[in-house]
């Protein structure tokens, strides 16, 4: 286990206990969190307020955002497997993220459900989607311990800059 959280911090393209960022639109994106004990923190972003783009890209402020426990990861080279804990009232099931990291970007490629607590396995039947989504880390973005109770939590204060899409 300490090999493995030595070769975290040694990789060269992937930042442990750092922001990424995922823009889905102009007004709504995801911040996620990867910790050096394999634990993924995630939540998404709306802004409230209005803000004016100056020459196409704006700055927000980010004040004590608390992103939640969603899942756990694996990192082997430089692909990365996400498992996703999802659920309702009824059940509960698993959502496997692949994906590669390179220049300080994790671009994920595929999702599919997996076999419940067995690892990252696929479920029988179950078929690959592929995806597309980017996260980029984001080096203004501070993600701050606040906890070591259970699996700890984080807060993600600094301001980021988009460029906005037309």
């Amino acid at each position: 286990k300490e090999r493995y959280k030595e070769r975290l911090f040694n990789h060269p393209y992937f930042k442990v206990n750092q922001v990424y960022m995922y823009q889905q639109t102009n007004h709504f994106f995801t911040f996620c969190i990867y910790s050096e004990n394999g634990i993924v923190y995630c939540s998404n972003y709306e802004p409230i307020e209005e803000y004016t783009p100056i020459n196409d890209s704006v700055t927000i402020t980010l004040n004590s955002f608390l992103p939640k426990v969603i899942g756990i990861f694996e990192i082997e080279n430089n692909e990365i497997q996400i498992k996703r804990f999802k659920g309702n009232a009824y059940r509960e099931w698993d959502e496997i993220d692949k994906g590669v990291i390179s220049n300080d970007t994790i671009k994920l490629y595929t999702s599919y459900l997996g076999k419940n607590k067995s690892g990252y396995k696929k479920r029988m039947l179950a078929i690959p989607r592929k995806t597309s989504y980017e996260f980029v880390h984001q080096p203004n973005l501070k993600a701050i311990k606040t906890s070591n109770e259970g699996n700890g939590t984080y807060v993600i204060n600094g301001k980021f800059s988009i460029k906005m899409e037309k």
